[in-house]
């Protein structure tokens, strides 16, 4: 298998590398699947309907098989999906809707032959630190009331509250309009849900607003406690959102435990020209020590370490060239203005893509891209300047068939002990899909990674392979 592997992986090769590109940006139609790029095809939504009283029922299961193989060992899992939903069922006055998303998932080689290469286990899985059996996860279960009380929603179980802060919680979350729609004001009050920390007496709660002051203005407000593993957090966070003819100008200021920063984003489009222009600024004023807030706030300090004040600013052109191509061209600037760490460096990035879409058929869809890296140095390491070439390509077979195919490259440079050494990946994955019916559905991605990194550890590690199968049937 692995040699038919290499051959596709080489003419594959062939057509570049990938990143993320502008299309989103334009006026222009891409298929649903040009998300397999950064994603797995994953859940497919296939034609679906019941009659629950006078709502619709619709209901999915999914079977997903992964497979991850080098020569030094392989792993298998096997995950059950079930997702169902109800709509638009009268209750009152108003209507109630509700979702349940929950999956199982089994490790099927088991731990028992699992090798350690040094300090590491390669294939040691979150699935294999669980228990033999079926490890089973909640993803969201919950009623949602709208209307039921005139002008109030409220919504009852497992859910990803989203404000402007968003967290996964078993609980209530509820608003209410006030001043003819003009205001809406929310709370929302439960246990945090996470699947990697177990804190039964861990507890979120919250309450804001958001104010219409003009048809184009809009105002929001909140504020968030939460107290998880030991740790609490405040976090305030004041928002304002301007939108006009050609695009959208928005503010924000967040506070969390004392630190502060706040981003300001602006999108304008010009569809005659086929021009969009995206500006982005943002700033962290205070130091964030080592534990400062919970994992929900503050995830990556909380389990890694500090993080300094620094401030960002990123542009983006995205030009429409024609009617089948169009080009982007980026820059981002960090400045490092707080302690000197890994994580924390001033860089310099430029990126450019070049797209076509339908160029050389109506539904071919094609993406170049490369990106420079200049990241300064720092305590730990020297300067590093790199660049990474990309590509993407999707191909829509017919209407029940579609294919995808790309490349990511990388390179990294360190500071050992006795200098600096350059280490690349390079990964290539291709995939596919087909709707056998607008009930069933099967995605297969494969994917195969060159990694010098890993080779450093063991040779065993530097080809790596892996399989997914999705299976998709609507009940």
């Amino acid at each position: 298998m692995r040699k038919i592997l290499s051959c596709i992986f080489m003419l594959a090769l062939g057509a570049g590398s990938v990143f993320a590109s502008g299309l989103e940006d334009a006026d222009y139609t891409t298929p649903e699947s040009w998300q397999v790029h950064t994603t797995p095809q994953g859940i497919t939504k296939t034609a679906n309907g019941h009659k629950f009283g006078d709502g619709t029922l619709n209901v999915s299961l999914t079977s997903r098989y992964k497979l991850l193989d080098n020569d030094y060992q392989s792993d298998q899992n096997f995950y059950q999906y079930l997702k169902a939903d109800i709509s638009n069922v009268t209750v009152g006055q108003g209507t109630m809707s509700g979702v349940l998303f929950m999956r199982a998932g089994k490790d099927i080689d088991g731990d028992g032959g699992y090798k350690q290469s040094g300090r590491y286990y390669f294939r040691d899985d979150i699935l294999d630190a669980e228990d033999s059996g079926w490890a089973v996860r909640m993803y969201q279960g919950f009623l949602k009331f709208s209307g039921v009380v005139k002008n109030t929603n409220l919504t009852i179980g497992n859910q990803y509250v989203t404000h402007l802060d968003t967290i996964h919680m078993n609980g209530v979350d509820g608003d209410v309009t006030l001043l003819n729609n003009k205001l809406t004001v929310y709370a929302f009050g439960g246990q945090p849900d996470t699947f990697y920390l177990d804190d039964n007496d861990a507890k979120a709660a919250g309450t804001g607003f958001v104010a219409k002051l003009t048809d184009k203005l809009k105002l929001s407000s909140g504020y968030t406690y939460v107290d998880m593993d030991d740790e609490t957090s405040d976090i305030y966070k004041l928002r304002a959102d301007y939108t006009y003819a050609k695009g959208r100008v928005s503010g924000e200021y967040g506070n969390t435990d004392g630190n502060g920063f706040y981003t300001l984003d602006g999108v304008y489009r010009n569809s005659p020209t086929k021009t969009t222009l995206t500006l982005s600024f943002q700033q962290l004023l205070d130091e964030i020590g080592k534990g400062e807030g919970t994992y929900i706030s503050n995830p990556i300090t909380y389990s890694l370490s500090p993080y300094g004040k620094y401030t960002k600013v990123k542009a983006k052109v995205y030009q429409g060239l024609g009617k089948y191509m169009a080009a982007g061209l980026g820059a981002e600037v960090k400045n490092r203005t707080g302690e000197d760490t890994l994580d924390n460096r001033s860089y310099v990035k430029y990126s450019g893509n070049l797209d076509f879409i339908g160029l050389f058929t109506p539904d071919t869809f094609l993406s170049l891209t490369a990106d420079y890296w200049n990241v300064a140095e720092s305590v730990d390491t020297e300067e590093n300047s790199q660049v990474a070439f990309g590509g993407e390509l999707t191909q829509v077979v017919s209407d029940k068939t579609n294919v995808w195919l790309g490349s990511r490259f990388n390179r990294f440079e360190y500071d050992l002990d006795d200098g600096s050494e350059k280490n690349w990946v390079r990964e290539i994955y291709l995939g596919g899909e087909h709707k056998f019916s607008e009930r069933a559905a099967l995605s297969v991605d494969v994917s195969y990674e060159n990694s010098q990194i890993l080779k450093d550890l063991n040779t065993d590690l530097e080809q790596n392979y892996s399989v997914e199968l999705w299976l998709s049937l609507a009940i």
